[in-house]
């Protein structure tokens, strides 16, 4: 496993550079919001799948308005996530024909 980039431009650099499948970023880091993070990602990736993983759990997504969750998050995953929760969002995000958010 890689270690995680100290930065939001380091992480959106190593993003570019490694081609990756997924994105995972964590909602309150320091010096950015997940969600902005997120929001770059789709723009340089657009079919990139994006899990944002929050202590805040599912507070980010009032009860039953999906409309409330950012367009550029596909899945959410509160901490710490079940390996049964963690394990089904990343087979999800993986599985052939799946749509990210747009």
């Amino acid at each position: 496993m890689a270690a995680p980039p100290a930065s939001t431009s380091s992480a959106l650099r190593w993003n570019r550079a490694s081609r990756s499948t997924r994105c995972s970023a964590d909602l309150g880091m320091p010096h950015v919001d997940g969600r902005k993070v997120a929001g770059c990602i789709k723009e340089l990736s657009p079919n990139t799948p994006v899990i944002l993983v929050t202590g805040w759990g599912q507070r980010l997504i009032p009860e039953g308005d999906v409309d409330a969750k950012p367009a550029s998050v596909d899945e959410v995953l509160s901490k710490p996530p079940r390996v049964r929760e963690l394990r089904e969002v990343l087979l999800k995000v993986h599985k052939v024909g799946y749509s990210p958010a747009s």
